[in-house]
């Protein structure tokens, strides 16, 4: 199915949906609920905020600045896997090597066509700088966000 991605995480893994804007909660809620209610159950829905704004998503915040925030909200000693929207057509496998490579203390990557990315794992040791100065939206997206995590230490 479409949205399997949401099913495949461990089940002894956290699971946020950040989604915008605010006012879409109801879409969000019934896509995670058609997934059934073992699988609803443990999936937390949070408003995409900025960083340092307070503004929501759609209020002229970057991408980074959402990223950071969740990042800053969630990260303690865990791995945090960011996934876009457009990754509907990843493999439980990819999750799987993403989780374990971040376990390692390694960032992982998963590239779009377009020069983006459709998934970042972060190790625990990621803090917030690791979206500072990357290119959103443009073909360099994935490699500015590279350097950024280089940057930052984290192979």
């Amino acid at each position: 199915a479409k949205y399997d991605f949401l099913q495949c995480a461990g089940r002894c893994w956290r699971r946020v949906l950040y989604f915008a804007p605010a006012e879409s909660e109801a879409e969000f809620s019934e896509l995670i609920g058609s997934l059934g209610q073992d699988t609803a159950k443990r999936w937390q829905l949070q408003v995409m905020k900025g960083n340092g704004n307070g503004g929501t998503a759609g209020e002229g915040s970057d991408l980074g600045g959402f990223l950071s925030h969740a990042l800053a909200t969630n990260n303690s000693d865990s791995v945090v896997i960011f996934i876009g929207t457009d990754c509907v057509t990843l493999s439980q496998q990819v999750f799987i090597d993403a989780h374990t490579h971040a376990r390692s203390g390694a960032a992982f990557l998963c590239p779009a066509t377009d020069g983006g990315y459709v998934l970042l794992a972060l190790p625990p040791c990621a803090t917030e700088s690791v979206f500072d100065h990357v290119e959103w939206s443009t073909p360099q997206t994935c490699l500015s966000q590279r350097a950024a995590i280089e940057k930052q230490g984290i192979r």
